[in-house]
């Protein structure tokens, strides 16, 4: 189908005369299957029309779903159509965040450059948050109930250090009243007089 391969070309000399090359290949769908165990991101590889030749992909579905670019891969099977339009509209360096079958994702895109540096394709990575997005949920609801429970022991703590305090209050207001009604019966000076457990004054 015209898919896109990567090649290794190698001299062979005999008694230092070049005697030929020995060339060894491999479909990129291969390496990028591989790359989508090693990563565990799931990736799908999109090749420009410009560089496939139609007649090679006649009676394949395939060319005429895209307008500018051939899926040449995909670890997911089959591609949902949300991660093929954000492929269409997308902008290098942009990373998207969606929902799909009620899983979240990451998709973003790499350009694929030819050995000339020619950009032939794209590369689009898809990465399931879901586990990550659900464990941050989760930790963050724990963390709220700590944080509420150490608020409410924390109020409830100055709640008892307020009621104590005025009790303290109350009764130095009660001394002090019954100090002022005996002050105001008594005729001539009232003072204080303290005696010390020593016998001291």
């Amino acid at each position: 189908f015209g898919e896109i391969t990567l090649r290794v070309v190698q001299p062979v000399y005999e008694g230092g005369v070049l005697a030929g090359y020995i060339e060894i290949a491999q479909d990129i769908a291969s390496v990028i299957k591989l790359l989508h165990v090693s990563l565990k991101n799931d990736l799908a590889l999109f090749v420009h029309k410009r560089y496939l030749e139609k007649r090679n992909w006649e009676g394949n579905a395939r060319w005429d779903e895209y307008p500018k670019s051939v899926l040449s891969y995909s670890s997911l099977k089959p591609l949902p159509k949300l991660f093929g339009q954000i492929m269409v509209h997308h902008e290098h360096g942009e990373h998207y965040e969606v929902l799909v079958d009620k899983k979240e994702w990451v998709v973003y895109t790499k350009p694929l450059y030819d050995a000339s540096g020619e950009d032939i394709g794209d590369l689009l990575v898809m990465q399931d948050i879901s586990e990550e997005t659900a464990s941050f949920m989760d930790f963050m609801r724990k963390s709220s109930l700590l944080g509420l429970l150490l608020l409410g022991l924390v109020t409830g703590f100055v709640y008892l250090l307020l009621r104590q305090t005025k009790k303290s209050f109350s009764a130095q207001e009660e001394a002090l009243s019954r100090i002022e009604k005996i002050a105001s019966r008594i005729p001539g000076v009232v003072y204080q007089y303290r005696l010390r457990l020593d016998g001291s004054s």
